[in-house]
């Protein structure tokens, strides 16, 4: 997959292209790109997804500080490539960006400058100035014989439209195998491995302590998760603590995220660390004492093993 950040010399490409955040690559978004390799080969033109960084709620609201995504933009280009695209285009979201009209969008962007054979868009889809613009619009500010449009409809998967937003909510509910299933894949989460307080290490259960790499990222509810681990090339599997530590700390307000991982006993700070969302084992809690703790990692432990060996 080739990555662009401007559409010089794109417009000889003429390709078959679909536009949008595209935040997690969920199934419904898996079923449109389908749809648009399969209109890549028919027409003989390159695939190519248009999207935009950073979030468009990121410019256009620069307080908001309620906007997590689900993905990384290094998370979204791999998967993209995973998925077989041939060509992603990343536009640098601005204010000038921003109060395009719908017609101006099309005509300037689209047709002047990117010259596409095809767009295909998903059922929702609304873009230019205060997001006013609809497939209608796309179909008369367009003209006739422009290029060609398609909207895909909804994605029902058992009764559920999939949408990030649903994902979101599964992750923020600590649902992480409703939303894995949403997605079509372990959610991730990458960053760096810092200093902790050596408390695992005294009771027999050392930990990685992460510092995600985006403060944007969203991070599942608290609780114990079941994990998958990559740290230089090799997996582990382990388990996660994401919580407010209130048998060390009750007043601790900082969200910490430490992973005890099978196998890995060495020192890696400042090292890179993915970890991918298995299965939540339980609710975070407070315990009197470490040897409670200690006991119940036990029983975490024997849990993440047994779901390792079924």
């Amino acid at each position: 997959m080739k990555i662009h950040s401007d559409t010089l010399e794109l417009g000889s490409l003429h390709p078959v292209a679909t536009m949008g955040m595209f935040d997690g690559l969920h199934l419904g978004h898996r079923m449109l790109l389908n749809r648009l390799k399969t209109l890549s080969e028919e027409r003989k033109k390159p695939s190519m997804v248009i999207s935009f960084w950073p979030h468009p709620r990121m410019v256009l609201n620069p307080n908001d500080q309620s906007l997590f995504y689900l993905n990384t933009l290094d998370e979204k280009i791999a998967l993209l490539e995973s998925i077989g695209i041939d060509h992603l285009l990343v536009l640098g979201f601005n204010r000038d960006f921003a109060s395009q009209t719908a017609c101006e969008f099309i005509q300037s962007f689209l047709i002047e400058k990117l010259k596409i054979d095809y767009l295909l868009v998903g059922y929702n889809h609304h873009f230019g100035k205060d997001r006013m613009g609809s497939f209608n619009d796309l179909k008369q500010c367009s003209g006739d014989d422009s290029f060609g449009i398609e909207k895909y409809d909804a994605y029902q998967w058992e009764g559920m439209e999939v949408s990030s937003t649903l994902v979101r909510k599964h992750l923020q509910e600590g649902n992480i195998r409703l939303a894995n299933q949403l997605l079509g894949y372990a959610y991730p989460l990458s960053g760096r491995i810092v200093p902790g307080n050596q408390i695992g290490q005294q009771i027999g259960f050392p930990t990685a302590n992460l510092q995600p790499d985006d403060p944007r990222k969203l991070i599942p509810a608290t609780g114990v998760y079941a994990i998958e681990a990559s740290i230089d090339n090799q997996t582990y599997q382990g388990m996660l603590n994401i919580g407010f530590r209130p048998t060390i700390e009750e007043t601790e307000k900082t969200i910490r995220i430490e992973a005890h991982l099978i196998g890995f006993n060495r020192t890696a700070y400042g090292e890179s660390i993915q970890i991918r969302f298995r299965e939540k084992i339980r609710d975070e809690k407070r315990f009197d004492n470490l040897n409670q703790l200690r006991e119940q990692l036990l029983i975490d432990l024997n849990t993440v093993k047994k779901q390792i060996t079924n």
